[in-house]
């Protein structure tokens, strides 16, 4: 709150020359000041004299001669008003205290001198003591009842001593006095927004520019009411008015750049930078000034300089919780995660109950990879705060990085109730529910999410994921397309770009897209593993296989395959040395890849095999194998270890080069005739309608059983089902039971020994592209292959036979999800063999 202006009363013209005196009373003070001179010159130790120069001295503003000149009065003569002017001349040039001393003693020695009473509680509100001020210039107001400056500095100093209910009736008593004086009115409107009357204050303020309409002070505080009573426009043109009168005041430079950055129509965040600039260097020193303009760079882009201020600004405040923490921001965002680390820990080391800046450590923390740790920081930051959003939200990303989407559902569902507004928190929503597969909820409330972030690509990238997954592969397409228009090299969306090209059956333009994806970010394991399906399946082995390494940098794969604790080996010299070769993936790809262990043998290693024991008895009859051990046994000593699916990458296999022993497995012989002699003859022939229906993609190439129909009504055909868990309605769609349409053996099929044995009893297999099939494959024998469009990277584009397994054909969909044409190819194929035409068996 200012004082009211002028300078302060007391200052008499009295001298002891007439023409010095008159001089000075016209203005004429060059002349007053020669003629005072001259008396001095004279010899004369004139007081009065000495008093006059003085007077001219402070009109001047060159305090230091004019004190010196009014002690030089007071020596020669203790008068009251030399007095009174020495200590004016004091407070004007800062001394407070010393303004202080002479006004009280001037008080004293003139009890009934208003003006000493006044100045008196002016310099003592100017050192904070309020108390002692309110008596003085109560006292100065007793002296003088109708005295309106006396009113107004007893109204500021009332405000000053926390009474501002007295400082609003003595400011307007003030007003009453003064109706000209804009500096009343002004400080009355300080004092009612004080009391909470922000309509009142507004009329003060206004009233106050009636009368002064260059009054700075009134125009600063009038554009602060507007701004924060949601007037934001009217609050900028105030405070623009208030720093073009107060040019030097780095408090309305400060509000000026408030007010732009509060965002809305008008707002410059241009503005808002020049405006804390200015603060910052009007008050270098402060540190809320340093922390708004960093802040506001960060916000426009321009990070470099955003961290320079607010290192400044921590210099500058290095006690500051709020400072460490803002910068510790700033730091994250320009990538310094570990410095960022350590500016936090700097804010919870001055303020550990400080919830932004541990929800603030989680996003770090989970930077680094550190992701339990981000969990604690989260979890100690609702502790303080349950119905902490953002605490919330960083939470739940935290444990869908950690693979527990059914903890993060929950937190992230609050954080949205808290906060509807936060896209983060929707984003965020949207990938643990595709943590959870629950991909329909994940594309609506990832569709929310761009709403209310429409540039967040990440967001748009997920929900193509969501979509992906919903099987809406052309949808996802065009929404990536407008990610990848916001943000031509984000990896996530490049490589989502590509799996829906794969997706639609288009292999080359996917590897463009992965391509582009792994230039961009050649670490991006999740990219260089789509890519390496999509070679495969456009028979680019060579580079496939290599990119196909890149399986074991991948979160999810390394979450769920877990490599033996022995060095793996990378192609080179065996001889003499034992090797664990163990399986990955599924079933189907053990027994695909199981023909390379003789060649591995071949190399002159002991080969020693791991995989689930399903596939134990089966493989134990793999030549070249020494021992076959199952996962849930110890695990055996080996100098080395090799997964079977690298082992086309260790051999370098070209499509011409893949290993044409067949067949590689086979059956008991015991066995198999026990099959025989029980299933007897005819054409006989094994259904095999779905795979694992935990595997992702199983919808989409199993089928239901009754599709199966025209398949049940070929005169001549014997059914057999190898179906292991048939879903529900199976039995009843296909007449699963002895007698009924289809035979169902797979009861008495304990593991795949078992199901070798019976699949060579069998004249034909017809199944989905399950493990059944590539054990049919493996074995050398008839296997006829429904696949989905696109089909899996295995089986190539556009031919009816493959590479892999010579006995097979492979019956393909044109339209995606229609098996009615691979079905009926199939049913014309069982009448041929029914007619007693074997050669629809061959896939030549």
């Amino acid at each position: 709150m200012s004082h009211p202006a002028g300078r302060a009363a007391g200052l008499t013209d009295a001298v002891s020359s007439a023409d010095a005196a008159a001089a000075f009373r016209e203005g004429r003070l060059d002349e007053a000041e020669r003629i005072g001179h001259a008396v001095l010159a004279a010899g004369a130790a004139d007081p009065d004299i000495l008093h006059l120069l003085g007077l001219i001295a402070y009109q001047r503003r060159d305090l230091t001669r004019a004190r010196a000149f009014l002690e030089q009065a007071l020596a020669l003569r203790p008068d009251a008003a030399f007095r009174l002017n020495l200590g004016a001349a004091l407070m004007a040039g800062g001394d407070a205290a010393g303004a202080a001393d002479a006004f009280r003693t001037v008080a004293l020695q003139a009890p009934g001198m208003a003006e000493a009473r006044l100045n008196l509680g002016m310099a003592l509100h100017r050192l904070g003591r309020p108390a002692e001020a309110v008596e003085a210039l109560r006292a100065a107001v007793a002296l003088t009842p109708p005295a309106g400056t006396a009113w107004a500095a007893l109204g500021v100093a009332l405000q000053g001593a926390g009474r501002p209910a007295e400082a609003a009736r003595a400011l307007a008593g003030a007003a009453a006095l003064l109706p000209g004086d804009a500096e009343p009115w002004s400080n009355l409107g300080v004092v009612l927004r004080a009391l909470g009357h922000a309509g009142r204050a507004e009329a003060a303020w206004r009233g106050a520019l009636v009368r002064q309409p260059d009054c700075g002070e009134a125009w600063l505080n009038l554009g602060i009411l507007l701004r924060d009573a949601a007037h934001p426009n009217r609050g900028r043109r105030a405070l623009s008015a208030a720093v073009r009168l107060l040019p030097g005041s780095p408090l309305a430079w400060f509000h000026l750049g408030l007010a732009h950055h509060a965002g809305g129509t008008g707002a410059r965040p241009d503005v808002a930078v020049a405006a804390f600039r200015n603060a910052a260097a009007l008050a270098p020193a402060s540190a809320d000034s340093l922390l708004m303009l960093g802040g506001v760079l960060r916000a426009c882009g321009g990070g470099p300089e955003a961290l320079r201020i607010l290192r400044r600004a921590a210099a500058a405040a290095p006690k500051s919780a709020e400072t460490w923490s803002t910068l510790a921001t700033a730091r994250q965002e320009a990538g310094m995660t570990a410095s960022a680390v350590a500016a936090v820990r700097c804010a919870l080391a001055l303020r550990p109950a400080f919830p932004e800046a541990l929800s603030n450590l989680c996003v770090m923390l989970g930077a680094q990879g550190r992701h339990e740790e981000a969990v604690i920081a989260a979890r100690r930051a609702l502790r303080l705060d349950r119905a902490h959003a953002e605490a919330l939200c960083n939470l739940g990303a935290q444990l869908t990085e950690l693979r527990r989407p059914a903890e993060a559902v929950p937190a992230l569902r609050r954080a949205v109730v808290l906060a509807p507004d936060l896209a983060d928190g929707w984003g965020n929503l949207g990938s643990a529910l595709l943590g959870e597969r629950r991909v329909t909820a994940a594309a609506a409330v990832l569709a929310r999410a761009i709403v209310l972030a429409p540039e967040h690509v990440g967001n748009r990238s997920n929900q193509a994921s969501a979509l992906l997954a919903s099987d809406r592969a052309a949808v996802a397409e065009a929404a990536l397309r407008v990610a990848l228009a916001l943000d031509p090299s984000h990896t996530a969306a490049l490589s989502n770009l590509g799996s829906a090209r794969q997706s639609q059956g288009r292999p080359e333009e996917a590897i463009r897209a992965f391509r582009r994806a792994v230039a961009v970010d050649p670490e991006h394991a999740d990219a260089w593993w789509n890519l390496s399906l999509s070679l495969l399946q456009t028979g680019a082995l060579a580079e496939g296989w290599t990119a196909y390494e890149w399986r074991w940098r991948r979160v999810a794969f390394a979450a769920t395959e877990a490599a033996p604790p022995m060095p793996c080996w990378s192609g080179g010299p065996l001889d003499g040395r034992t090797i664990l070769l163990y399986g990955e993936q599924g079933l189907g790809d053990m027994i695909q890849f199981s023909r390379y262990a003789p060649l591995v043998a071949q190399r002159g290693a002991t080969v020693r095999l791991r995989v689930p024991r399903p596939l134990l008895r089966l493989f134990e009859r793999l030549p070249g194998v020494a021992a076959v051990s199952a996962t849930d046994e110890p695990m055996p000593e080996a100098d080395l270890c090799c997964p079977l699916m690298s082992l086309p990458h260790r051999f370098d296999t070209r499509l011409e080069t893949i290993p044409g022993i067949f067949p590689y497995l086979s059956a008991d012989p015991a066995a198999v005739a026990a099959w025989r002699a029980r299933l007897g003859g005819g054409v006989k022939v094994g259904l095999v309608w779905a795979g694992n229906p935990r595997y992702e993609a199983d919808r989409l190439r199993s089928l239901p059983a009754g599709h199966l129909a025209p398949l049940l009504a070929i005169p001549g055909v014997r059914l057999f089902s190898l179906q292991k868990e048939p879903r529900p309605g199976d039995a009843a769609a296909l007449g699963l039971a002895l007698g009924g349409s289809v035979v169902d053996l797979a009861p008495e099929l304990g593991d795949f020994a078992d199901t070798a044995a019976a699949l060579t009893a069998l004249d034909l297999l017809v199944a989905v592209d399950t493990a059944v099939a590539h054990l049919a494959g493996a074995l050398g024998l008839p296997v006829w292959t429904l696949l989905r469009e696109p089909s899996d990277w295995r089986w190539l584009t556009g031919m009816d036979r493959s590479p892999w397994y010579p006995s097979m054909r492979l019956f393909r969909q044109t339209v995606p999800r229609d098996w009615t044409g691979p079905l009926a190819q199939v049913a014309d194929g069982l009448r041929r063999m029914a007619a007693g035409d074997r050669m629809c068996l061959r896939p030549w």
